[in-house]
């Protein structure tokens, strides 16, 4: 049938005049790739971004339909909202800039004549300087002191200098913990440090560093054109502070909106104040961990602990690196690894590839020299700066050769010397397995010791020695049988507790009681010998085999408490007296509690036993008064006989 149809087709192409050939081909063209031609890109709309993570608010109830001027506390980025759309808007005023006072607290590689030259840096000349001393062998610092804490969007910093320098700053609240900063505009502070660094290669030469001007300045009040599309209120939205792809999106075309806008004003149009307010949507704890955005080092990332390792204000749950104490830490690529760990900083390459371990991402070093950077390079390890590629694959010509035989070409071969033809990669590194020091995610193939092991498994089983008991590769606190190796985490029951240590595997039971250490759980067996298994024993210690249940509560009678002694009714001598002692005199099982009937012989006959103390004693008594009535007239008699015979 298919060798039909091909028969089929081809008469039909060999039929066809060239003119219709062209136009089934422009059909077929236009059919498969027109809607890639005619596509445009995603326009961002008010409704992607999220009101609540604008801090700043303000409301026009009765704007009116006319274009307004609108004036306003100066913010960088600001949008127009009427119903729930965009307006357009542009600046017309800027307004003065109002300096603020400040001191200079200490200077540092300034020459002692120049101390007193600090009104310089505030005296709107360029031409006067305050000039640091390159032979005073100390560092180039100078520390001011706002007199009141700044706050960021009220003011900027404007730092002019003359000389080869790079520039570090450092705040504080209190002039004792300072930290490092990028933007001295977007942190609170009162002290400001400024230090000024010589190009490394230029550190023994003198170079001559001023400062023309350091101005603190505070932004004044901004009128906008504002062209409203109705008479609903408008709102004034400020000071964004979500990751929001739309958010840059939104604003570059309601710049581009604001550029092909007129705005009509007259001597009559009129001009209404706004003063910003805390947006009542505002998420005041975007994360939800209870710290609230202002004092929350993780802001986009639950840590309830707020635990910071290095120091550097922002928490180890979403710190790039959390060894290095690094302030102003971004992931510029997006690629998951922070700038200052990342081998490529602007260019995505979440495997960090390295193939010669100098430190430089293959994608962005020229490793082989030919002057093209690996993200472009058809031949990243063979220099080939004609990029020949006869084949159009992709693949520079100089590297279609296959060096270990595979069948693989060396530049897609993920084991270039090693012979691998299906190329396995379980751990997904791009090095196979065949070559791989470790069978862990490790693109860097970092080997330390030089001992074959790659360090990410030696550092993984040195972790696994202190955290794994049993040695079957799973952490202690992850492991459901932490002394018994059981790599396979079976838990048949799903009770937590794996198969292998276990002891009852087919019923549930957390608590693994066995309470005759035998090793079969109680759950399990007939641990009171009334033939029935514990987990269907209403009375599992005591045997009960009726399972009589007055009171239907699940739980047999002789395994009550009913009078709430603590002891149940199988070992109660009273189970319905309460006797917490269990005190039972004579010994019949019976509690005295609750026992009628002494079964002691002299308790329960006093009378008797009475009776026959006194009888024995009379008896006792006479036979005693006989006795010493014999001895008597014994002695009577002796006497009588010793008297005749004198």
């Amino acid at each position: 049938m298919l060798c039909q149809a091909a028969r089929e087709i081809n008469l039909l192409f060999k039929n066809l005049q060239p003119k219709e050939m062209n136009k089934l081909l422009t059909i077929f063209i236009l059919i498969c790739f027109g809607p890639s031609l005619f596509a445009t890109e995603r326009q961002a709309r008010w409704s992607d971004l999220d009101p609540s993570c604008f801090l700043e608010r303000s409301r026009l109830t009765n704007p009116g339909t006319e274009t307004l001027k609108i004036r306003a506390s100066h913010r960088d980025q600001v949008f127009f909202i009427q119903s729930d759309k965009v307006l357009a808007h542009k600046i017309f005023d800027m307004g003065r800039l109002e300096y603020i006072d400040y001191s200079v607290l200490s200077l540092s590689g300034v020459d002692q004549k120049d101390q007193n030259k600090t009104g310089l840096l505030y005296d709107g000349n360029f031409n006067t300087l305050l000039p640091f001393d390159p032979y005073s062998g100390e560092k180039f610092e100078i520390v001011i002191d706002a007199h009141k804490q700044l706050k960021p969007g009220a003011f900027s910093v404007r730092l002019h200098y003359s000389g080869k320098a790079s520039v570090q700053y450092f705040v504080s609240k209190n002039n004792k913990q300072y930290i490092e900063i990028e933007n001295t505009d977007a942190f609170t502070w009162r002290y400001l440090k400024i230090r000024f660094n010589l190009p490394e290669k230029k550190q023994n030469k003198r170079y001559p560093i001023s400062i023309k001007e350091l101005n603190l300045l505070k932004p004044a009040p901004v009128i906008y054109l504002v062209k409203p599309n109705n008479s609903s209120p408008i709102d004034l939205y400020a000071s964004f502070e979500c990751f929001d792809e739309d958010y840059p999106k939104l604003y570059e075309q309601s710049k581009k909106q604001a550029r092909t806008s007129t705005f009509s004003i007259n001597a009559a149009t009129r001009l209404v104040d706004l003063n910003y307010n805390t947006n009542p949507l505002y998420n005041a704890d975007f994360d939800n961990d209870g710290i609230p955005n202002i004092n929350d080092n993780c802001r986009f990332q639950a840590n309830h602990d707020q635990t910071d390792s290095d120091k550097d204000l922002v928490g180890d749950a979403c710190d790039f690196d959390k060894e290095t104490r690094n302030f102003h830490d971004r992931d510029s690529d997006n690629d998951g690894v922070g700038d200052s760990l990342d081998n490529c900083v602007y260019l995505f390459n979440p495997k960090q590839q390295d193939s010669n371990a100098d430190r430089r991402g293959d994608l962005c070093s020229d490793d082989d020299g030919d002057g093209v950077l690996g993200h472009l390079d058809n031949c990243v390890n063979i220099s080939n700066p004609d990029q020949k590629d006869i084949n159009i694959n992709g693949i520079g010509d100089a590297c279609e050769f296959d060096k270990d035989n595979d069948g693989v070409f060396d530049s897609l071969d993920n084991c270039i010397t090693i012979k691998n033809k299906n190329q396995s990669d379980q751990d997904n590194d791009g090095i196979g397995d065949a070559c791989d020091n470790c069978a862990l995610y490790n693109p860097s193939q970092l080997d330390a010791n030089q001992n074959g092991r790659g360090d990410r498994c030696e550092e993984e089983e040195n972790f696994l020695q202190s955290n794994d008991k049993d040695g079957d590769g799973i952490i202690n606190s992850e492991d459901n049988c932490e002394n018994t190796a059981n790599n396979n985490q079976r838990d048949t029951d799903r009770d937590g507790i794996g198969d292998a240590c276990d002891n009852c595997v087919k019923l549930q039971n957390t608590k693994q009681l066995d309470l005759d250490k035998n090793g079969v759980g109680d759950m399990c067996e007939d641990s009171d010998n009334d033939e029935i298994i514990g987990h269907l024993d209403n009375c599992p210690f005591h045997a009960n085999k009726d399972q009589s249940d007055s009171d239907n509560d699940g739980i047999g009678n002789v395994c009550e408490d009913d009078d709430g002694d603590g002891i149940v009714a199988a070992d109660d001598n009273c189970p319905f007296h309460y006797n917490k002692d269990q005190r039972d005199s004579d010994r019949d099982g019976i509690g005295d509690a609750c026992d009628q009937k002494d079964d002691r012989l002299i308790e329960s006959n006093k009378g008797i036993v009475i009776g026959m103390i006194v009888l024995v004693t009379l008896i006792f008594g006479f036979l005693i008064f006989r006795m010493i009535k014999k001895i008597k007239a014994i002695d009577h008699s002796n006497l009588n006989s010793e008297s005749r015979d004198e």
